[in-house]
Parts: structure tokens; sequence; C-alpha cells
């Protein structure tokens, strides 16, 4: 795979979701990313070409951000198959059985995790600077290139692993201890939500009644994260926890 059509794959993957339907989910965008490798592969053969788009249209899903994965798995298969290797009907089989498995990892981190976290993040930059602040702008600026950095570098990486691991790529990225580094991160990722959720409380007021509230609150978002409740239920459970203290505070006279 050639660098020019490295990036022209790599362009349509963010279009992975479009067309996104139910009946074969991500289908039409994986299709649609793997088509330019596909038309190198069988260049002037097409029937060989109509055989390998109806095995890529059919059904597909995983996460947007490891789809690339997917992708590189599939052209090396595609090429192994043309240079004589393989079976056809084993790539839709391989492609499927990887995408489960990284749609789980992929949904733990990214949606669970680090989307939370930097929409708190943002949040609380609104709350503390106002919306209209120059220095708001920026920071809020700053957290989308910290979201969006590390997806750019994975869906780059992706596909340069599933091309050059094959279906092993899965194997290689467990001996790198890929997803025991994932872990750590959305461990990370609890903590700092914590800290975030915690900051929205100080900065309301400095009274002996919300100093015993962050304490609480921040006992809480441990106890949560030890016993490894998800990001996105512990900003559940802390919403209610903040409705119920305010409600409270405000009928006891103390906010």
């Amino acid at each position: 795979m050639s660098l020019s059509e490295k990036i022209r794959v790599f362009l349509r993957l963010h279009a992975v979701q479009f067309l996104w339907n139910f009946k074969g989910m991500q289908n039409v965008g994986f299709y649609y990313a793997i088509l330019p490798a596909l038309r190198r592969i069988y260049a002037g053969d097409s029937q060989g070409l109509e055989q390998a788009q109806r095995r890529h249209f059919g059904f597909f899903n995983t996460h947007p951000y490891f789809a690339p994965i997917c992708v590189g798995v599939s052209i090396k298969l595609e090429e192994d198959l043309r240079a004589g290797k393989g079976k056809p009907e084993m790539i839709p089989v391989l492609k499927n059985r990887m995408s489960g498995p990284l749609a789980a990892v992929g949904d733990a981190f990214f949606w669970e995790t680090v989307r939370p976290t930097v929409g708190a993040l943002a949040a609380l930059s609104v709350y503390a600077l106002g919306l209209s602040s120059a220095s708001t702008i920026r920071l809020l600026l700053l957290l989308w290139i910290l979201y969006v950095l590390p997806v750019e570098w994975l869906r780059w990486q992706g596909l340069s692993w599933g091309y050059l691991h094959g279906f092993d790529v899965v194997k290689v990225l467990k001996e790198r201890g890929f997803q025991k580094r994932m872990k750590r991160l959305r461990t990370l990722g609890m903590f700092l939500l914590g800290g975030v959720t915690v900051g929205f409380v100080m900065l309301y007021d400095d009274r002996i009644f919300l100093w015993c509230c962050r304490a609480g609150i921040a006992g809480l978002l441990v106890l949560l994260t030890l016993r490894k409740v998800s990001p996105t239920f512990q900003l559940y459970i802390l919403i209610l926890v903040a409705l119920l203290v305010s409600y409270l505070g405000t009928m006891a006279g103390l906010v």
C-alpha cells in the first residue's frame, strides 16, 4: 500500500459512519474507505473487483476509531487472496470476528471515559471563566485539540497495524500491552472526571456545609472508581447527588 493510497483510505475512514443503517450498520462507510485499495489490488480484473466489493458491502460494526485496524487487515487479506492465498469467504468472517472486541475496547475507553472527561472539563472552563471569555475559547480549542490528536493518531496507526500484521494484529496489540494501557488511562480519566466534579462544587461557595459536600463527593468518587464503575454512570450518580444536596441545602437555608 503506497503512501498516497494510505492517505486516501485514511481520509475516507472519517466517513465510516456515513449512511449508517440498521441492516448493515457501518457497511457503506467501510466499503467507501476500502474502495481505493480494492481498485488497486484488482486492477484489470473487473470480476474480481466486483466480488471484493460484494464481500465488503456486508454487515460491519465496530468503534469508529478502531475501524482503521479492520480496514488495514482486510486490505492485507485481499492482497493475499489476489496472490492465491486464503479463501474469499473467510475475509468477512475474520473482519467481523475482530470488530466485536475492538468495539468493546473503544466504547469503554472513548465513549465512557475520554468523552465525558473532556466534556466535564469544557463545562468547568465555561462555568469558571464565562462563555464569552477569550481564555475560555482558547481553553475549549485546546481541549478539542487534545481530544482529536490522539484519535487521528490512532486512526493512522491502526490502519498501519492492521495492514502490517493482518489478522495477528489483535495478538500483537495484546503483546504490546495496548489493552492494559487503555485500562490505566481509563482509571486516570475516572479520577480526572471526579476532580472536575469536585471543582464545580469548590467554585460555588466556601461555606462549611459545602466543604462537607466536597469531602463526601470526593469519597464517593474514590469508592466508585475502586469498584470500577464507568465514568458515565459516575456522572449520572453525581448529578443525582448534586440535585439532592442542592435541595437539602436550599431547604435548610445553607446555600
